[in-house]
């Protein structure tokens, strides 16, 4: 049994959630029709600091939060054409959190990590112990949007551990 793995993502070669921060990190602010710049992120895991094998398996991605952001930004703004974007392959394609795309609620809408994300995985779904996953988000705001709002928004992820 695992006993201290856990995820550790990055930022511009900074810790911005893992084991030793309490905090995530933010979003500029942006306006009604505008696109935030992609910002860039690294997934790795605990297992080289911890010196072990573990491995996630069918690690998968789902948008979490404050139940009324959740909706705005995956139910309301795609509706609009807009919403939360994210990248598996540096920003070549784009993914848009949707009702039908990495939905709490519908775990078959969870978006599997691609294996061209991660530097060495063989398979769709893994990240090794010594990997990282490549991953790119951007907000899309619809031009139809006139309120201000600060979102409160997670990227959930769900694996197995192996």
């Amino acid at each position: 049994m695992p006993s201290d793995f856990s995820f550790i993502w990055t930022k511009d070669g900074v810790e911005a959630y893992g084991p030793d921060t309490s905090d995530g990190w933010r979003f500029p602010i942006s306006f009604a029709g505008a696109m935030t710049d992609p910002v860039n992120f690294v997934l790795t895991t605990t297992a080289l600091a911890s010196q072990n094998y573990e491995t996630a398996h069918n690690l998968k991605f789902y948008l979490a939060g404050a139940a009324a952001d959740v909706d705005l930004v995956q139910n309301q703004w795609p509706a609009q054409s807009g919403g939360l974007d994210i990248s598996f392959d540096r920003g070549q394609s784009w993914t848009r959190f949707s009702p039908t795309a990495g939905l709490f609620s519908v775990p078959a809408t969870w978006l599997m990590l691609p294996v061209g994300a991660t530097g060495h995985a063989t398979q769709d779904g893994v990240l090794d112990p010594f990997d990282t996953a490549q991953l790119m988000l951007r907000f899309v705001i619809p031009a139809q949007w006139t309120g201000t709002r600060l979102l409160s928004l997670q990227l959930g992820i769900d694996c197995d551990i192996v």
